[in-house]
């Protein structure tokens, strides 16, 4: 109950703290559009109601929780996968052992992940 209180707060702090940074700001300005900021301006064409804070915690409070299960199952699955490959599994630690020792320094960009000998598909 206690880590579930936590992640709640977190949650409405968040909000606050968006909603906050976008007053202080035009969202131009700021130079952050994310999609929470899309939320704040959103407004109902029939009632021309905005949504409230409370309402915002709860929706980031959504977007956390809807983008913990994928998380959580690719990690089960990846799991799952090493532990019944264990040659799938000794050349992930290889690689990322060699990748670490190697390549420390070096900025990981999305694109460089991506690139990654490890998500490309085998032929």
């Amino acid at each position: 109950m206690a880590d579930n209180n936590r992640l709640i707060d977190y949650s409405h702090n968040q909000a606050r703290v968006r909603v906050a940074e976008l007053n202080e700001k035009k969202r131009a300005e700021s130079g952050r559009i994310d999609f929470l900021s899309h939320v704040v301006e959103a407004e109902d064409k029939k009632t021309g109601l905005r949504p409230t804070l409370a309402d915002l915690g709860t929706e980031g409070l959504n977007m956390i929780n809807a983008g913990a299960d994928p998380f959580s199952s690719v990690l089960a699955g990846a799991f799952f996968y090493f532990v019944h490959n264990p040659d799938a599994l000794r050349k992930a630690t290889e690689e990322v052992r060699y990748d670490h020792k190697h390549h420390l320094s070096e900025a990981y960009s999305h694109t460089s992940i991506a690139q990654h000998s490890l998500l490309r598909p085998r032929s």
